[in-house]
């Protein structure tokens, strides 16, 4: 589970003319609406601006879900592949400044089906501040993981070509 926040906003997809419009962004993807079929599994390279910033952010993004709409566009559920550091960052930053748009409705609306892991989160004084955290640890982690092959942590150096290899 990850902090999402409703928006509204263009994202342009590689060479489409095209373009899609997120209705819901988080830590892990988001989700458009589009008049073009993108079936599931198809990747995209997805450009955008989140609101209130100038910053161009570019990721790549996969199609998991597909679900039918009114007025001829299509609901896509996309997850992001290859995010940058800085994109996560942003959208980190983005969905702490939104966190007023949350409350515990909206919480428990947007996850009908985990609506038992919802509850758990309501428990605490500030849900969206946990799921904030949660999510910052996992970004930290991806960091350090990232850290610890480039560099051997024991020793500050870097790590032999066969270890590396798996020889």
């Amino acid at each position: 589970m990850s902090a999402r926040s409703p928006l509204f906003m263009m994202v342009k997809s590689g060479g489409n003319r095209e373009p899609l419009w997120a209705s819901d962004i988080g830590l892990g993807g988001m989700q458009c609406k589009s008049r073009v079929p993108r079936f599931p599994g198809t990747y995209l390279d997805l450009s955008f601006t989140l609101p209130g910033t100038t910053d161009r952010l570019e990721a790549g993004g996969q199609v998991l879900s597909i679900d039918g709409e009114r007025q001829g566009r299509l609901a896509l559920g996309l997850r992001f592949c290859m995010l940058s550091v800085k994109a996560e960052r942003e959208i980190y930053r983005f969905l702490d400044r939104r966190r007023a748009l949350w409350g515990p409705e909206q919480l428990v609306e947007a996850t009908p089906e985990g609506e038992s892991v919802a509850r758990q989160i309501l428990d605490q004084s500030r849900p969206f501040e946990a799921l904030l955290l949660e999510a910052y640890a996992a970004l930290r982690a991806k960091e350090l993981q990232r850290l610890a092959f480039v560099r051997h942590l024991q020793t500050g150096t870097l790590p032999r070509l066969s270890r590396l290899a798996g020889g």
